[in-house]
């Protein structure tokens, strides 16, 4: 799987610092790709470097000026860095171009949801469905909006009903799995929606990993680590998937094959491995193993 897509996929699942840095490999890979650059932009977006934003997303229209989507994207961010005129310019030129009022509205509403600002989000979603009450997307954005302030019951709402609209879409029944698994713990209904996402699009590796800790959970041993070794066939950079499976045979006593596992994982993304192994009972038996606490020293320090 190439830098792009890899970025693109941990840009959309909220791994916003791991979707920079894969995308900022994909336009070192390819300085002439305005999707690139593009995406580039909506992670320094939504890390709120909008000078740095604004840089890339100029770079991607440079290369390729038909994007309407980048066009409101830069006039969005233009908006955060106080130029209203321009702001207004590229807003305008996007519906030139083609997009409809309500699709704009939906983008930002998108935009402001990767900033964790839920507040603009639902109101550039509520904007959007005023102009369009039937638009599947939405209804996605918004159960992702419930999902982040606990409205649980909301957030299965919008997600059934995106995927009434829009039956097709492998992302809603994801997104409404990650309900039934993280907050309600009804593994059977989760793993159900993620086999019927994957059908869809096999080849979406978090939600092979994903339908791989439900299975953990469900003590399905088996068939999780078949998930999660698929998901590290699609993207072998992808971390958490070798944590998991480090986890999975850590419970098993598989001892040699779990710590093979974490180091990998440690070698891919030292920082997020090391805050979340101390506190993951999953680990536990690892640690009565002089290797894993030498591990943990050399990628995590002697804290």
């Amino acid at each position: 799987m190439d830098n792009y897509t890899v970025g693109i996929n941990y840009l959309h699942s909220g791994e916003i610092d791991l979707g920079k840095k894969f995308l900022q490999k994909a336009v070192e890979d390819d300085p002439e790709s305005a999707q690139a650059w593009a995406g580039l932009g909506e992670c320094y977006f939504a890390m709120g470097e909008y000078s740095q934003a604004r840089e890339a997303l100029e770079k991607s229209l440079q290369l390729n000026p038909e994007q309407p989507m980048a066009m409101v994207e830069i006039s969005v961010v233009f908006r955060e860095l106080g130029e209203k005129e321009l702001a207004v310019k590229y807003f305008m030129e996007a519906g030139e171009k083609g997009l409809t009022t309500d699709e704009e509205y939906r983008i930002i509403g998108t935009l402001y949801h990767k900033q964790n600002k839920l507040n603009q989000a639902e109101e550039s979603i509520q904007r959007s469905l005023d102009l369009n009450p039937k638009n599947a997307d939405s209804y996605n954005i918004l159960g992702m909006i419930s999902n982040r302030l606990g409205n649980y019951d909301d957030a299965i709402k919008y997600f059934r009903r995106a995927i009434e609209l829009a039956p097709e879409r492998a992302a809603f029944k994801f997104n409404l799995a990650n309900i039934y698994r993280t907050h309600l713990k009804e593994y059977k209904k989760a793993a159900e929606l993620y086999e019927q996402s994957l059908n869809i699009d096999p080849n979406k590796f978090t939600t092979w990993n994903n339908l791989g800790i439900t299975y953990m959970a469900m003590k399905n041993y088996d068939n999780a680590e078949r998930c999660l070794k698929k998901c590290i066939q699609i993207a072998p950079a992808h971390f958490r998937a070798y944590y998991n499976l480090a986890c999975l045979f850590s419970l098993q006593n598989h001892i040699d094959k779990a710590l093979k596992y974490v180091e990998e994982a440690l070698e891919l993304a030292p920082h997020k491995v090391c805050k979340r192994i101390p506190d993951d009972p999953d680990m536990r038996n690892l640690w009565e193993d002089s290797r894993f606490s030498h591990l943990f020293i050399k990628y995590c320090g002697e804290e």
